[in-house]
């Protein structure tokens, strides 16, 4: 009987159809009773990759292959398309070299940036399978998924020479209102854990976000600036001094919320300020 047991659990109910695993998943995010927390998150993706098939981080196919456990993230047609254009952008803002910049210069959007932070490093651009991962967490409330990204992004970030002196891992915070909204939870601060997961690094939440801010994205670029100024404090009884910091945020853009808290670390006495996103947009079509 244990071997029969073994045998079945060990299949992870391979016959289960991937649509129905993929519904699972997300009505899961609202179901469990532990939504609200990143331990509960942890539970469920546990729970989840157990029973049901891994399914790729970013196209939601069934990984099929055998690989270690670093590969379960994504499938092999995402992990080339993801590490195959990692040369193909800005060393300082990441943003795609097509935009006429020599590898190791800064390219003509950051050229004239006073952001604060030293530079940017992001999982991919904010187009194709990339985009579509993102817009799925923050529609279906997605946090497994989140996590997920969040080890993808340790990922990348180690083969885009990510310091070895970085202290913590900071998320670029949200505002309390906007936490306990239909999403139940802040996709910065559970990208966070799955990056801190995959590096080892330790997490850190030295941020507060004290004022309701409107939505970026809505916003033109000079707007954006304005929106988030004094947005962002650090928290009491939290010391940064001396210490190297990266910012973790799902998307960039004009860089103007990245550079807001990375000006306020610096203030508070850390040393330098790197960014880490899951995917970098330039506004430019």
């Amino acid at each position: 009987m244990h071997v029969i047991a073994n045998h079945c659990l060990g299949a992870r109910l391979s016959v289960i159809p991937k649509l129905f695993q993929n519904s699972y998943k997300t009505v899961s995010v609202w179901f469990f009773p532990y939504r609200f927390n990143v331990p509960g998150i942890r539970i469920r993706e546990k729970l989840i990759s157990f029973v049901f098939q891994n399914t790729c981080c970013l196209c939601n196919e069934i990984i099929n292959e055998i690989a270690s456990s670093d590969d379960q993230i994504t499938c092999t047609q995402c992990r080339q398309h993801c590490f195959g254009n990692l040369l193909d952008r800005c060393y300082f803002c990441c943003a795609p070299t097509t935009l006429e910049n020599p590898f190791g210069s800064r390219c003509r959007i950051c050229r004239n940036w006073s952001s604060g932070f030293e530079r940017v490093m992001a999982a991919g651009h904010y187009t194709g399978r990339t985009k579509a991962a993102i817009l799925e967490i923050k529609r279906d409330c997605n946090d497994i998924k989140a996590l997920q990204m969040g080890k993808l992004m340790g990922s990348i970030c180690e083969k885009l020479d990510l310091p070895d002196t970085i202290n913590c891992v900071v998320p670029v915070p949200s505002h309390w209102y906007r936490r306990m909204g239909r999403r139940g939870f802040h996709v910065a601060d559970v990208m966070a854990e799955g990056f801190c997961r995959y590096t080892g690094l330790p997490k850190s939440t030295l941020l507060n976000c004290s004022r309701f801010t409107k939505k970026q994205a809505k916003l033109r670029p000079n707007a954006r600036i304005k929106n988030v100024r004094g947005a962002f404090t650090l928290k009491a009884r939290k010391s940064v001094q001396d210490m190297q910091i990266l910012l973790l945020d799902d998307v960039m853009t004009t860089g103007a919320t990245a550079s807001e808290c990375a000006k306020i670390l610096l203030k508070a006495g850390a040393s330098q300020v790197f960014v880490a996103v899951a995917a970098r947009a330039t506004g430019i079509s």
